[in-house]
């Protein structure tokens, strides 16, 4: 768990655009043995959320949410690589928004979660056409795909996409996550048919844990 205070100081670097200090928290972060996923959960999750929040309230301008953006992705990337991931374990995932999806932070995170559990992941980034994603996954033969929907007006085209993924690959599974997702999860197809849906970056992160064992 991350403390208040530095949620809080984070914050504030953030928004007023100060990448050395925001920098400097996410160092010491790790330097004193907080897990990624924790600072990915804890710190980059819940403050884009509550950034996305303070614009759409007109909190605070699109430039800086933008700004907010680039530095956390430049954190996200540098975690990453301090990290220290398992041994590979013969599985595969892609990881995308979904079509006309365009925050994509949430994604990236998920997809390093699944690097750091020995996963090979492949990421799209933002919005990826349902049908140049469906070809692109029976081409890579996945193990999971990843989809990403923070806005619950791409509802219908993240319905869409998974009906799609599911046609051409019945048996295909599916993990849904994104800030929309709560909101719409009663429409979506359930568990048993081979689609779960992930509140947080840290549920995702102990299921992978949980299922790293199986045979591949």
């Amino acid at each position: 768990m991350i403390k208040q205070i530095t949620y809080l100081t984070f914050l504030d670097a953030l928004l007023s655009g100060d990448k050395l200090l925001c920098q400097s928290i996410v160092r010491n972060l790790i330097d004193n043995k907080i897990p990624v996923e924790t600072v990915y959960f804890d710190l980059f999750q819940k403050i884009m959320y509550r950034i996305g929040t303070m614009w759409e309230k007109n909190q605070i301008s699109i430039a800086v949410e933008h700004q907010a953006t680039q530095i956390i992705d430049e954190l996200i990337s540098t975690t990453l690589n301090e990290s220290n991931r398992q041994d590979r374990i013969g599985k595969r995932c892609i990881i995308s928004c979904v079509d006309k999806e365009y925050h994509l932070l949430g994604a990236k995170m998920v997809s390093y979660i699944f690097e750091l559990n020995g996963w090979d992941a492949i990421f799209l980034g933002a919005s990826t056409p349902p049908k140049t994603l469906v070809k692109f996954i029976v081409e890579k033969d996945p193990h999971v795909v990843g989809l990403s929907n923070n806005f619950h007006l791409n509802f219908l085209r993240l319905l869409e996409t998974v009906e799609l993924i599911k046609q051409a690959r019945p048996h295909q599974q599916i993990y849904l996550g994104g800030q929309a997702i709560g909101q719409i999860a009663d429409k979506l197809p359930k568990e048993n048919e081979g689609v779960r849906i992930f509140s947080s970056i840290m549920d995702l992160n102990k299921h992978l844990k949980e299922i790293s064992l199986q045979p591949v």
